[in-house]
């Protein structure tokens, strides 16, 4: 029989799963990202209770067995975060930030930092007066921790320096893009490079994108959407 390894970890993912069950995706902080089976999760409320719903963080004990979906056994709630489920724009930013970066994540790889940024996101999120930021750096942060982080202060074709100039970003490229490399199609201020710079960064909590977050936001957007296309968000390999 297989060892029941029990791990701190914050739901990324429910889906209902036959009449009573439910598959819970994990992210563990021993074991990085887990899919699981909760069997019996839907019919009774009293084995699992509250430590399978979003937005909180819970001790569970779970069987990883020989496939790919592991056995959740038992599952206790160890925080809560009630000043962010009292507030539905901070609800927002947590399921915007765990939905973008959930595809990003390795299965069963440990991701300790990146954990432990889950649970940094939940306490900022709490008194944050720009969720939106919250959301964008965290982002970002996870990109950096994974080792997908644009490239921002110089060019990720020639490797120029950008020095305090505006760049233009192209996310397939992999980042900023200098005009003698041809340029790119979405022009970001140097003050906003500055932010994202600093999100990439253990600082990222802090950081104040201005008036232009709009654009850092859609450049983050497409960078995000391009490693999930091209595959690159697996970076962590057998």
């Amino acid at each position: 029989m297989s060892a029941l390894l029990r791990t701190a970890a914050v739901v990324l993912r429910r889906v209902d799963y036959g009449e009573a069950d439910r598959v819970v995706t994990l992210l563990t902080e021993s074991h990085g990202k887990v899919t699981t089976l909760a069997r019996g999760a839907r019919r009774s409320k009293q084995r699992f209770g509250s430590a399978l719903e979003p937005f909180g963080l819970s001790q569970v004990g779970l069987v990883l067995g020989r496939g790919s979906l592991a056995t959740l056994r038992e599952a206790t709630p160890l925080r809560a975060f009630p000043a962010l489920l009292g507030r539905l724009a901070a609800m927002r930013a947590a399921g915007l930030a765990i939905e973008r970066t959930r595809e990003l994540l390795p299965d069963r790889h440990p991701e300790p930092a990146i954990f432990h940024t889950y649970v940094e996101l939940f306490e900022s999120l709490t008194a944050a007066a720009d969720e939106s930021a919250l959301e964008l750096a965290f982002l970002l942060r996870t990109l950096s921790l994974l080792g997908l982080p644009p490239r921002l202060t110089s060019c990720a074709r020639c490797g120029k320096l950008r020095g305090t100039r505006p760049g233009t970003f192209t996310a397939g490229m992999g980042g900023v893009v200098c005009q003698s490399c041809g340029g790119g199609p979405l022009l970001l201020s140097h003050e906003v490079l500055t932010a994202m710079e600093t999100a990439l960064g253990p600082e990222w909590a802090s950081v104040a994108f201005g008036a232009d977050a709009s654009d850092a936001a859609v450049a983050v957007d497409q960078f995000v959407e391009w490693h999930l296309r091209s595959g690159r968000g697996l970076p962590r390999g057998s």
